[in-house]
């Protein structure tokens, strides 16, 4: 596939759905190690359920096809180009 536009998890390589999460608890899940790493909601979800963090509180999960991705990026892409 040419020119994805989805973040590429730090800790799988997997390309994951956008998602968010509180920062107490983002902080709590990832740590020191993954804070400021793009990790997708499946090793989140992991690294939560290793700790024994209730890691679903306040989380928001955002799933797109990868179709819709790309076609929400060239949107943003198009609106920008004229500036």
């Amino acid at each position: 596939m040419s020119n994805p536009t989805r973040q590429v998890c730090a800790r799988c390589n997997r390309r994951g759905w956008g998602f968010w999460s509180p920062d107490r608890i983002w902080n709590a899940v990832a740590g020191v190690i993954w804070r400021n790493a793009d990790i997708c909601v499946f090793c989140f979800g992991e690294l939560g359920d290793e700790k024994w963090i209730v890691w679903t509180e306040g989380l928001k999960i955002r799933p797109m096809s990868m179709k819709a991705q790309r076609e929400f990026v060239d949107t943003l892409t198009e609106e920008h180009s004229d500036e």
